[in-house]
């Protein structure tokens, strides 16, 4: 210390000195004007030094302040049920003896001195965030601003968690948690976005009463501030949500929307929440909250049948079937480039009517019987463009189709019918031919629908190559300038007198010689007969004459029942389905042949009957002559196959052989009967004049008529 009269050194002035109220432990004099103090560690600013020298003192006011507390930093402890703040710094003193602690305004509950450079401070149960903290040494006083926070509340539980009610005040909800405030601590709540009309305490710092405002929404969060500090839950809470229960404004609309549609329930929400209708697929304006039971909507169009009404106000939604129906699409008239479309590539075709929608409805389908059209473009409410696929067919309907809701024209729509030029070969074997090449146009785009046809008969199957080119498996069949015909979805072209099947060929006929009556089965064989299910008109003819029966045994042979045959080197005609063919001089009956004749003794005078027994003289009528030796037999009697009968003729001599000739072929009997000697018994008259023309009678048995004439001499 410096200062003036500090006396001499060595002289006996026993100089003292003081810091405020502490001596210092040892003092030395340096000079009159100047002593040395050894100051004891203490606390405290602007103290007052003073020296005493000889009972008389000398006193320096505000001339010595320890240094000042530093607070370097302050750490929080929760262990206990009461917060303790610890600062941390120096120059805290050498005791607790005057040192202090404050947490913003409040003092703590207690300071516990710990050393000189940290202090713990309990503090008072509390709320808030950012206080400064003060440590008071003597009257030092330093602080250290927003040091310390009180634990912000947390929210534990909601109950009940499910408003009960849309209107306001009706409901309210107890939050419990912990560091809650209390009643001073100007607590707000609030659920969602919308706070709490009332907040109260029904325990402090750990339960809180709120009565709700009106609102909406679902998962919402809970949050609650106390002096600044908050606490929340997440997803806790939900609103009712809206309902519909019904809806006014008619049963049907256009498509393109436009009328007024009042719809009712509850919970709907303020306007503020923008609650948002969408009525099948497509968003209504909502023209009018009326309140939270009803609102005003324009739908914008749409489609379909009983859409659903969908009600959505901040991400809560309901759901309503409407008994409501868009008015279906209407087709007028189709237009494109030709009266028919073609049945390959695809056509652009402008599509007029009515109730088309309002915008480009990716749903809108049309189609021409069951196909889709490669593209649909919306143009308005009256028109369409599409592209028209590939197709087939006649007086189609076309469609349009919205959703579940068609609108469609009947014979509309057809494709070129198809068209033949040409086929090959003309000419086909009987069974069958695997590929009929058959041109032209129209043949559509695939064979499901393509049918070919040899006259009635299908193809066995049909390949489908280009709309220009088929090719069909022609199966087994028979007849001449049969007719083709080509069917494309039930459009059809004929070709008349075209196409044949080879003719049948005979080679043989067995057995090639027949009984002349009776009947007799042969097997006639050549080619392309056909087979069973088709040969239709089997017909054999002997000389043109047909035979009884004619049935198939297989593409080469044929079984035939021949009735009276007679004659050599006859003609074998042979048909299938109105072709023929003729095998010449290969076929012949048996020749007749006699074994023996009755009786074998006749009159010379003739008349009598001649009985010829055989085999093969055919039956009655048939063409036959006889003779008795050199006489031609005039009466003959036809009786059997194996007996014919003769009138003999007057005649005489000995033996007389027969001969019978049957269509050309002969036989000869030797010695087929004899005549009877005759016998003469007498004569009349017995005399006659010379000169007398007369007849002489003989009598007698087997005698031929005589006339005797006699001239006079």
């Amino acid at each position: 210390m410096s200062g003036s009269n500090f006396g001499f050194s060595g002289n006996n002035y026993n100089p003292s000195s003081f810091i405020g109220s502490t001596a210092c432990s040892t003092v030395l004099h340096v000079s009159g004007t100047s002593v040395l103090c050894k100051i004891a560690p203490g606390i405290s600013e602007n103290l007052t030094s003073s020296v005493s020298v000889s009972e008389q003192v000398g006193v320096l006011s505000m001339s010595f302040s320890y240094l000042a507390p530093d607070i370097s930093s302050v750490t929080r402890s929760n262990s206990g049920a009461i917060p303790v703040a610890l600062l941390w710094g120096k120059n805290f003193g050498t005791s607790g003896i005057s040192v202090g602690a404050k947490i913003g305004s409040t003092p703590c509950n207690r300071v516990a001195w710990t050393s000189d450079s940290s202090i713990g401070c309990d503090a008072v149960s509390g709320y808030g965030q950012g206080f400064d903290v003060t440590v008071i040494v003597g009257n030092q006083v330093r602080a250290q601003a927003a040091a310390f926070s009180y634990s912000a509340p947390e929210l534990l539980s909601v109950n009940p968690i499910f408003s009960s009610s849309y209107q306001s005040g009706s409901t309210t909800i107890s939050i419990s948690g912990s560091n809650m405030g209390d009643s001073f601590a100007g607590v707000t709540a609030k659920v969602g976005h919308t706070s709490c009309d009332s907040v109260s305490f029904i325990n402090s710092n750990t339960i809180l009463r709120c009565v709700l405002n009106s609102g909406t929404g679902q998962g919402l969060r809970i949050e609650i501030d106390v002096a600044g500090t908050k606490g929340a839950l997440d997803s806790i809470f939900s609103y009712i949500p809206p309902r519909l229960t019904s809806f006014y404004g008619g049963s049907n609309s256009p498509p393109a929307g436009g009328f007024l549609m009042t719809v009712i329930g509850a919970n709907f929400g303020l306007a503020e929440d923008s609650p948002v209708v969408v009525v099948g697929s497509t968003s209504a304006f909502v023209t009018s909250w009326q309140s939270h039971t009803s609102i005003v909507i324009k739908p914008r169009g749409g489609y379909g049948i009983s859409p659903v009404l969908l009600f959505n106000v901040v991400n809560q939604s309901s759901h309503l079937s409407m008994h409501f129906s868009y008015d279906s699409a209407q087709v007028s008239s189709i237009s494109f480039a030709s009266g028919f479309l073609p049945c390959t590539g695809a056509t652009v075709a402008s599509i007029f009517g009515s109730n088309l929608a309002t915008l480009d409805y990716s749903q809108i389908v049309f189609k021409t019987a069951s196909s889709a059209s490669e593209f649909t473009h919306w143009s308005s409410d009256t028109t369409l463009i599409v592209k028209v696929s590939s197709g087939s067919g006649c007086n189609l309907i076309a469609s349009v189709t919205f959703s579940q809701r068609t609108g469609s024209k009947t014979d509309s729509i057809s494709f070129h019918k198809p068209s033949i030029a040409s086929f090959t070969p003309v000419s086909v074997p009987t069974s069958g031919f695997p590929s009929l090449s058959v041109s032209g146009y129209g043949f559509g785009q695939f064979s499901a629908s393509l049918h070919v046809r040899i006259s009635s008969t299908a193809c066995n199957s049909v390949m489908w190559i280009s709309d220009s080119f088929i090719l069909c498996k022609v199966g087994f069949g028979v007849g001449k300038l049969l007719s083709l015909s080509v069917s494309v979805s039930r459009q059809v072209q004929l070709l008349s007198g075209l196409l044949s099947f080879q003719a049948p060929t005979a080679s043989s006929i067995f057995p090639n010689s027949v009984p002349s009556s009776g009947f007799t089965t042969v097997t006639v064989s050549g080619t392309s007969v056909g087979f069973a299910q088709v040969s239709s008109g089997l017909r054999v003819t002997i000389n043109s004459t047909a035979s009884a029966s004619t049935s198939w045994l297989s593409d080469t042979s044929v079984k035939s029942m021949i009735a009276q045959v007679i004659g050599p080197s006859l003609s074998v005609g042979f048909t299938v389905a109105s072709q023929s063919c003729i095998l010449d001089n290969q076929f012949s009956s048996s020749a007749p042949i006699i074994s023996s004749s009755a009786p074998i003794s006749h009159s010379t005078v003739g008349g009598s009957i001649l009985s010829l027994f055989g085999k093969h003289f055919g039956m009655h009528p048939v063409v036959s002559n006889a003779n008795l030796g050199n006489t031609l037999v005039i009466h003959q009697y036809h009786t059997s196959d194996s007996c014919i009968a003769l009138e003999v003729p007057a005649g005489g001599g000995g033996s007389v052989s027969a001969s019978l000739t049957v269509s050309g072929q002969s036989y000869s009997f030797p010695s087929s009967f004899s005549y009877i000697k005759p016998s003469i018994s007498s004569f009349s008259p017995m005399s006659s004049p010379a000169v007398a023309v007369g007849t002489l009678t003989v009598f007698g048995s087997i005698l031929a008529r005589l006339l005797i004439h006699s001239k006079p001499s």
